[in-house]
């Protein structure tokens, strides 16, 4: 698998890595392999502009969140079938440099407004640290620059999303994410997206602190999967989307 090399960093962005992980292992705050990570400590520098204060108080509020929702415990957590199958995501594949994707392949069908009315606003927002986990990991497994997001918007239910609760959820996961684990998702592509939900996404834009590409590609099937390969190898995506991937996880 193709890994992107400490050749594409240049003799300033070398230099920062080695202070700031020097740094961090004196505080003796992060696991090895994250430490080890080249990428995990360039994505904390670059959204800090090179402030080693700024970029380690980053890495502060990041290590608070995953104690705060006891990520350790919710990793071995199992939810109902029914809400996993309904929400289910499959973490692995790989784009033509190697890195993870998070495919999710019925996202038209995910009714976060339901589950809030069920009761079930802890238990969605547990799921998603667990996806955002085993994704962080993922990409730190491989020590990839970024990850990418794939997701299936057909049969979107446009109701469910404009109850206000439901984007409240939403926007401060998203955000949060972004937050505590700057451009770790650096791509998301949206597949079967009717024009409404393009013009959704402009709406809320400036609510989002997400600092990705998001490309919004029709329904014309033939030509998304076509848009898709270009990017990702057959192998690196599951059947849903085209391809013949059977190594992820499903969470």
């Amino acid at each position: 698998m193709k890994i992107t090399s400490k050749k594409c960093f240049t003799e300033v962005e070398v230099e920062a890595i080695e202070k700031f992980r020097n740094r961090l292992t004196e505080l003796n705050v992060l696991e090895d392999y994250k430490l080890r990570s080249d990428h995990f400590m360039l994505r904390y520098l670059r959204a800090a502009d090179f402030d080693q204060d700024k970029a380690q108080k980053t890495i502060e509020n990041y290590l608070e969140v995953l104690d705060q929702y006891n990520t350790k415990e919710i990793m071995k957590e199992k939810f109902p079938k029914d809400f996993s199958d309904q929400f289910e995501t499959y973490i692995g594949g790989s784009d033509r440099d190697g890195r993870p994707i998070a495919m999710i392949p019925h996202g038209g069908l995910w009714n976060i407004k339901k589950a809030i009315q069920r009761g079930e606003e802890d238990m969605f927002v547990r799921y998603v640290m667990k996806v955002a986990t085993v994704f962080e990991r993922a990409v730190l497994e491989r020590d990839s620059d970024y990850g990418i997001l794939v997701c299936d918007v057909s049969n979107i239910a446009y109701g469910n999303y404009f109850h206000k609760r439901t984007l409240e959820v939403l926007l401060k996961l998203v955000n949060m994410v972004e937050d505590i684990s700057p451009g770790i998702i650096k791509k998301v592509y949206y597949v079967n997206a009717p024009k409404m939900l393009v013009a959704f996404f402009k709406t809320i834009r400036s609510l989002v602190t997400l600092n990705a590409e998001i490309f919004a590609l029709d329904t014309n099937e033939t030509k998304w999967k076509a848009s898709l390969s270009e990017f990702i190898p057959e192998h690196g995506i599951c059947c849903h989307f085209g391809g013949t991937c059977t190594e992820y996880t499903i969470v």
